[in-house]
């Protein structure tokens, strides 16, 4: 995670908006991701509810079967979400952002006002390039793959 990233978030807590981390990540290892970016954006003095959006996987008896539950989140799926969650609280989707780094990304930014190709792959770029999407080029993470990997299960490495 970027503090780039934090600090964007915070901005939109601060101005009254709704944050749904819509992700391809597993649902464990995304609601990880939530809490995290709770904790760093009460250190700067913001309270957030962060909905979370990700694929699921089916469990049985305290083990993952590796089978994915509904859609999985990737491509036009995100934007599927963001339609369902705009419907759900009457939000304009012209009215909000969006935020993605692959090709995978751009039916989600292409479904708001204010996509934001973020440290964009190459397809991604020119994509954003060619429909003015705005391009954010974040660095300097708040906490690191190898934090992150520490909350995947040993069992699951």
């Amino acid at each position: 995670m970027f503090s780039a990233a934090v600090e964007c978030v915070a901005q939109h807590v601060l101005n009254g908006e709704r944050i749904v981390l819509i992700t391809g990540t597993l649902e464990f290892l995304a609601q990880e991701i939530a809490d995290r970016l709770r904790r760093e954006l009460a250190k700067r003095g913001c309270e957030a509810e962060i909905f979370v959006c990700a694929t699921r996987v089916e469990e049985k008896n305290g083990r993952w079967t590796g089978r994915v539950l509904g859609r999985p989140m990737f491509g036009e799926a995100k934007a599927i979400a963001a339609w369902w969650f705009a419907e759900k609280w009457n939000l304009d989707l012209k009215n909000c952002s969006a935020y993605g780094d692959s090709e995978n990304d751009r039916w989600l930014l292409a479904s708001v006002g204010k996509p934001v190709a973020v440290n964009p792959a190459r397809g991604l770029r020119r994509i954003a390039e060619r429909q003015r999407w705005q391009i954010a080029n974040w660095c300097e993470p708040v906490f690191t793959k190898a934090k992150l990997l520490k909350m995947v299960p040993e069992s699951m490495r």
